[in-house]
C-alpha cells in the first residue's frame, strides 16, 4: 500500500512539473503586451506598423465574395442604424475611418470579423445579442488583428497553436484598452465573451480551439489585465 501511494505521489509531482514548465498563453501575452498606465499602453501598441486599405478596396472585397454571402447583407433598418452608431467611436479610436465598411449580414451564428482588411463582418445574430458596450468590445477585438498582422503570418506559417492563442489574448487586451480609453467599462468585453460562449454552447457550434484560447483563459486574462488598467 505505501509502494502505492509513493507511485501515486511520484506520478503527481511529474504531472505538477510539466504543467508548471509548459508554456502559459495567458504569462506570455501579459509579459508581450506589457505594463504602465492606459495612455502608455495605447501610445505602445498603437504605433506598431499596420496595412491600412483604401475606401477604394472596400467594394473590390465586397465583390470578392459569393453571391449567397452579398445577398444576405443588411442595407437598411434600425438594427443597421444601431451597428452604425456603436462601431463609429471604435473605428475612430483606431484611425480607421473611411478605410473600414460595415458589412452587417443575416446569419444565426454570431460572429464579427475583418474580411481583406476593410470590410468588417458582424451577423445579426451577434448584434442582436450583445449589448452596445460589449458590441464595440467585440469589435475593437478585430480591429485589433491589424497591430499583430507580421506574428499571425507567422504563426500561421509555423503552424504555431500557442503563439496564435497568445496573439488572439493580446487582441482582446486591445479591445479592453479601447473600452477603457473610450470612457467604458473594459469588464464589458469579458461579459460579451461569456455571452457569446454560452450560446455558442447552446446551439452546438463548434468552437476553434487551435488558434482561440478556452473561455477559461480568456476570462483569467481579462481579469489579470483589468487590474493593471485600474
Amino acid at each position: 500500500m505505501s509502494r502505492k501511494i509513493v507511485l501515486i505521489t511520484l506520478l503527481s509531482l511529474c504531472m505538477t512539473s510539466n504543467a508548471t514548465a509548459a508554456p502559459n498563453a495567458v504569462e506570455l501575452a501579459l509579459q508581450s503586451i506589457g505594463s504602465g498606465s492606459a495612455a502608455e499602453m495605447k501610445n505602445r501598441i498603437f504605433r506598431l506598423p499596420i496595412s491600412v486599405c483604401e475606401a477604394e478596396d472596400c467594394p473590390r472585397a465586397i465583390s470578392s465574395l459569393p453571391q449567397v454571402k452579398r445577398e444576405s447583407r443588411i442595407t437598411e433598418g434600425q438594427l443597421l442604424r444601431r451597428v452604425e452608431r456603436i462601431i463609429k467611436p471604435v473605428i475612430e479610436f483606431h484611425n480607421r475611418s473611411n478605410r473600414i465598411e460595415l458589412f452587417l449580414h443575416h446569419d444565426d451564428f454570431p460572429s464579427a470579423s475583418v474580411w481583406m482588411g476593410c470590410v468588417l463582418f458582424i451577423s445579426d445574430a451577434l448584434a442582436n445579442t450583445l449589448r452596445d458596450d460589449e458590441l464595440a468590445g467585440i469589435v475593437a477585438h478585430e480591429m485589433a488583428h491589424a497591430y499583430f498582422m507580421v506574428e499571425i503570418r507567422k504563426a500561421r506559417k509555423n503552424s504555431d497553436q500557442l503563439a496564435m492563442r497568445v496573439i488572439e489574448l493580446k487582441c482582446d487586451a486591445v479591445a479592453m484598452l479601447t473600452l477603457k480609453l473610450l470612457g467604458h467599462d473594459p469588464a464589458d468585453y469579458l461579459r460579451a465573451l461569456c455571452r457569446m460562449n454560452d450560446i455558442t454552447k447552446r446551439n452546438g457550434y463548434t468552437i476553434d480551439f487551435w488558434s482561440h484560447p478556452s473561455i477559461g483563459e480568456r476570462s483569467q486574462f481579462a481579469q489579470r489585465f483589468i487590474k493593471l488598467l485600474v
